[in-house]
């Protein structure tokens, strides 16, 4: 045997010195992979952080824009609540870095601008190869004021006396409002406090909804709509020089006469079934409001405001009333009235600054036997003489208009009544966008209504639905009130509104409507229509190039009657769909 000694291989172990190297050089990859992922997610963070400020002062600046607009047209109080918003969220300008610029938008006073420059933006981790960004946030936002209804003119409401539309027409509508006893079915859908209070076949009311239940009134309740403040009518004068923060600037003198607004017969009159009465086209609305005719009253006050830094805001008006509130009596004759019918109600003095001057009308709220309607009319007289004037044709004649909402008793001897519904005034505001128009109670006295756009006899297409706060499902309980409505929409270019066939009426809100309270048979008896009308998205363009709109932006309503009258005490309210503040804009 040999004895040699066998060889004996090692397998998977190596050099102890290889081993060594390879542990350096995995130290050195883990070291520059660290520093890649750590740079990595530094710049994350960093860019994690930078969007998080953004996103902050995104935020801030819709905010701010949002806020301030709705002070126009007062440009210094709109920058003013835009940088206290941006203050209240640490947001101050010259403060760490910060740059706060406001502007107005060029040709138009109802759009603010905020932007919002950080230059003191943090970087955690990559400021030592990268300077921070520079940040920068705008945001503007628009606000669609009130839309302004019934005249052009610096006359509204003033029906059928003569000469009061510039081409020696008349209005063919009077301004009313109506006694918190009368029934909202008879039209007024703000100061009547109850509906369904009215019997079906007589002039005969109750009161007060909470009351014995009337005779076929069984339906009576609470008006969801009333508002003891009434309506709004604005006295807008205009200035004599160039405004300044959307509103005239103090002047001292006026090259203008001291203005005086007035109204027209503002006493309620409940013995007007005389025939001599000058009264009574205005008055005998539907035959006597009451049994007791001769004891119903209606108070009415009217309130003058002067213009303030927050027209949309009533709540601090008391700081701007003028005088007192003018309240009216009941008057039983023509007697009262004397010789001129015209009423001042205050005189605004030369050298005032012009702007909007706010006109409050209403009835006495809980006054007993106010079965009744006012029906009266109101001017802005220049001058010592009364002239009427149009702000279509002269920027310096002062309008008289109504705000939203406006109670009136259309009334016109002809089988077509033509009248101002509402401005849709700059154009820029309204295109392409949708407007509503509620029509409360509409129709009595005529078959169809239809919509005109500016300077145009061809009514528009719209679409349309009704419904009834006050109905009542077949077991009784009261269906809940639904800005909404039930009925289905429908297109058209004409609403007729004829008399309805009651039950079976495929527009009727509810198949089986109650006629037991309902004193009228016409179609929209105690309903409310909404008409929805979409603006053109080329209003006030004509062959792709800006141009004036006709008549100013005022768009009217028609009434066509098959019975050579038209009279309907209804009101009108105009608004655009939608909220009216919102952001146009921002990046």
């Amino acid at each position: 045997m040999s004895s040699t000694t066998p060889r004996v291989r090692v397998i998977g172990r190596r050099p102890r010195r290889v081993e060594r190297d390879e542990k350096g050089y995995i130290a050195v990859v883990t070291a520059l992979v660290m520093t890649v992922l750590l740079m990595i997610i530094g710049i994350a963070v960093d860019f994690a952080s930078w969007y998080a400020r953004s996103s902050t002062l995104q935020r801030a600046t819709d905010a701010a824009a949002l806020a301030g607009v709705t002070a126009a047209p007062n440009r210094t109080n709109e920058i003013a609540i835009a940088k206290e918003s941006l203050a209240k969220n640490g947001i101050k300008n010259g403060v760490n870095g910060i740059t706060v610029t406001t502007t107005i938008e060029p040709g138009s006073s109802n759009r603010l601008r905020v932007t919002v420059t950080d230059r003191n933006v943090q970087g955690f981790f990559t400021s030592w190869f990268r300077a921070a960004p520079v940040i920068e946030r705008t945001s503007a936002a628009e606000y669609i004021q009130k839309i302004s209804l019934g005249s052009a003119l610096n006359a509204i409401g003033t029906g059928n006396l003569p000469d009061m539309t510039p081409t020696g027409t008349t209005q063919d509508f009077w301004l009313a409002v109506s006694g918190n006893c009368t029934a909202k079915e008879d039209g007024d859908r703000l100061l009547a406090a109850s509906d369904g209070n009215r019997k079906k076949d007589a002039d005969d009311y109750v009161c007060n909804h909470s009351s014995t239940p009337h005779p076929d009134a069984s339906n009576a309740h609470i008006n969801s709509d009333y508002d003891p403040a009434g309506y709004t009518y604005y006295a807008t004068l205009p200035c004599p020089g160039t405004e300044v923060d959307g509103a005239c600037p103090p002047v001292t003198s006026r090259t203008v006469d001291p203005i005086t607004l007035e109204v027209f017969d503002p006493w309620y009159s409940p013995n007007s079934e005389d025939p001599t009465d000058f009264r009574l086209d205005r008055k005998a609305l539907s035959g006597p409001a009451h049994p007791a005719w001769n004891s119903t009253e209606v108070e009415t006050t009217f309130a003058i405001y002067a213009p303030d830094t927050t027209p949309d805001d009533f709540s601090d008006d008391n700081l701007s009333l003028i005088g007192t509130p003018a309240t009216f009596p009941s008057c039983q004759d023509a007697s009262c009235v004397g010789a001129n019918p015209w009423v001042g109600l205050t005189t605004i003095p030369a050298g005032r600054p012009g702007g909007r001057y706010r006109i409050q009308v209403f009835t006495k709220q809980a006054q007993p036997n106010s079965f009744g309607h006012n029906v009266f009319a109101l001017r802005a007289k220049v001058g010592s003489t009364f002239t009427l004037c149009s702000t279509v044709v002269s920027p310096s004649c002062p309008s008289v208009a109504g705000d939203e909402s406006m109670s009136v008793f259309a009334n016109k001897s002809g089988a077509v009544a033509e009248m101002y519904l509402a401005k849709l005034a700059p154009a820029s505001d309204y295109r392409g966008k949708r407007v509503r128009i509620l029509l409360w109670d509409p129709g009595e006295g005529a078959k169809q209504i239809q919509i005109l756009p500016p300077g145009s006899s061809t009514p528009v297409v719209f679409t349309h639905r009704t419904w009834d706060p006050g109905l009542k499902k077949i077991d009784g309980t009261r269906l809940e009130d639904k800005a909404e409505g039930w009925a289905t929409r429908l297109t058209t270019d004409t609403l007729q509104v004829g008399t309805a066939v009651p039950i079976q009426d495929p527009l009727l809100a509810y198949p089986q409507w109650n006629l037991n309270s309902r004193y009228s048979p016409s179609k929209y008896n105690d309903r409310m229509v909404a008409i929805e009308v979409n603006v053109p998205r080329d209003y006030g363009y004509t062959g792709g190039v800006p141009t004036p709109l006709p008549d100013n932006g005022w768009w009217k309503i028609r009434y066509i009657s098959d019975t050579g009258v038209v009279q309907d005490r209804t009101t009108w309210s105009v608004s655009l769909a939608g909220d009216p503040v919102h952001l146009v804009d921002g990046d």
